[in-house]
């Protein structure tokens, strides 16, 4: 049996980021710990998203064939600290707040490409942080997406993904180490 998994390049830490000014990693200022930018996990699913992963069957024991499954984005959610994309120098890189809309894929009923639907948002009160019951912060809601569409209706995922980002680019340039161990993506194939 074999498996298929996203590979993404790691880089390191900057000592001198995690000497002062910036915490996102929460590093220990003796090691450097390893993190990848969002858009090469996303690049990971390029290949997969236009031609699909092949999976070997064998049929009534005897006949091979390779059925090729295709990821489509299912939701996803990303927690850290809103800082990061405040103090960042690129001013499209930011936070979704009451203004934005996000969107939905409505190609099932035949009456548009999009539909724009409010997104849920993140400046309620109460909702900026969240503390575990360990006491550690898990961070701000950064962005929301939710498709509610069958998989087979869909937007290929590399496609999801490039109309995402151009509302919210922190979905191509956030870094692992920018986001909250809370954050999550649900994928169907």
């Amino acid at each position: 049996m074999t498996s298929e998994g996203a590979t993404v390049p790691e880089s390191l830490v900057d000592l001198a980021m995690q000497r002062g000014e910036w915490r996102g990693c929460g590093v220990d200022a003796n090691r450097e710990r390893p993190y990848f930018v969002l858009d090469d996990l996303w690049e990971a699913y390029k290949e997969w998203s236009a031609y699909g992963a092949g999976v070997p069957l064998v049929l009534d024991g005897c006949d091979g064939v390779v059925q090729y499954y295709v990821p489509y984005l299912s939701a996803i959610e990303l927690y850290g600290d809103s800082s990061v994309l405040q103090s960042s120098s690129n001013p499209r890189l930011h936070m979704m707040d009451d203004s934005d809309e996000d969107f939905r894929d409505s190609s099932s009923d035949g009456s548009s490409d999009y539909e724009h639907v409010r997104a849920k948002h993140f400046a309620q009160e109460g909702f900026s942080r969240d503390v575990g019951e360990s006491g550690v912060t898990h961070g701000r809601l950064l962005f929301q997406y939710l498709e509610f569409d069958s998989p087979f209706c869909r937007e290929p995922f590399t496609d999801k993904i490039s109309s995402l980002s151009a509302r919210f680019p922190g979905l191509r340039t956030l870094r692992s180490c920018d986001l909250s161990a809370r954050s999550w993506m649900s994928i169907a194939w």
